[in-house]
């Protein structure tokens, strides 16, 4: 699948095999173009690791091979049993009492996969391009035509069209402004957060985040899922605390790249630079506003 589109891998009747694997790596290897990026599911991702380390010496351009943590959490038992024993105490109490304050102050969730939904969904991810854009100091107009070239609008209804049911899209409102956005898609016996965008100068404590996520996750449960894929925290500790406070455990799962030039290697030190940056400014600004203070 195309990078932005989650994960990919072979389909075969039966579900792929050690054989189906190391017939096609070597075929990969030389698809023409610039790069050819494979991310399989996590489910099979032991079975990639197993024949790729067989199949290695057979395959003749250069693979680039990644192991990021992908969040996955157990749905075994139902939601009951993943709120009560899967969920941290800390993220149970964070969540009632975030359902308190949302109450309170008039917060409205809707869900399904309408075209008005699909909208909303999107005015919250522009939303949250244009506070991206003032905390990167990257010129507003830029961060959104990028935004939506990476995310164009057309994705999300043509996945709300065609999965159906197997979509369902999340949308905060205070009052009729649509504050934060949760768009999570379904197949099988596996549920996957897809996207997630929230404005959090509107949203306050309301942790409207953790509550859509609570949602996707008990409509998984309540469709049959055995499995939730909670993505990938980039290496950002808070990503990977909040993740594992709602029962996500970290699965290594390989992603393979062939390509003619290192891009993937450029664009993992840019990632890397550009976070030490980030978190260097941070630190700038919370020292400066503790002196004013």
């Amino acid at each position: 699948m195309p990078r932005g589109w989650s994960v990919g891998g072979i389909l075969a009747a039966g579900g792929a095999t050690s054989a189906d694997l190391s017939a096609v790596l070597p075929d990969l290897a030389v698809i023409p173009g610039i790069r050819v990026l494979v991310r399989p599911d996590f489910s099979t991702a032991r079975l990639w690791s197993e024949t790729w380390s067989r199949s290695r010496s057979r395959i003749p351009q250069r693979c680039d091979v990644v192991v990021p943590a992908t969040y996955i959490l157990d749905l075994t038992g139902g939601f009951e049993t993943v709120w009560t024993q899967r969920f941290s105490s800390k993220a149970r109490s964070g969540i009632r009492n975030a359902q308190r304050k949302s109450e309170a102050a008039g917060l409205v969730i809707r869900s399904g996969n309408s075209p008005r939904l699909v909208s909303d969904f999107y005015k919250v991810y522009l939303r949250w391009l244009a506070r991206r854009a003032v905390e990167r100091q990257t010129p507003r107009l830029l961060a959104e035509w990028m935004g939506r070239r990476r995310e164009p609008l057309r994705r999300f209804e043509t996945v709300a069209r065609v999965f159906g049911d197997r979509s369902r899209i999340w949308v905060a409102y205070l009052g009729d402004v649509p504050v934060a956005t949760a768009y999570a898609v379904y197949h099988g016996t596996v549920g996957m957060g897809w996207r997630a965008f929230s404005d959090r100068e509107l949203t306050g404590s309301l942790r409207t985040h953790e509550q859509l996520q609570v949602h996707a996750i008990e409509y998984a449960c309540r469709i049959g899922c055995l499995s939730f894929d909670m993505g990938q925290a980039g290496g950002i500790a808070g990503l990977e605390h909040v993740k594992g406070r709602f029962g996500g455990t970290a699965h290594n799962v390989p992603e393979f790249t062939w390509e003619t030039l290192p891009f993937s290697k450029f664009g993992r030190a840019f990632v890397e630079l550009r976070r030490e940056l980030e978190r260097g400014s941070l630190a700038l600004h919370n020292r400066r506003t503790g002196q004013r203070s």
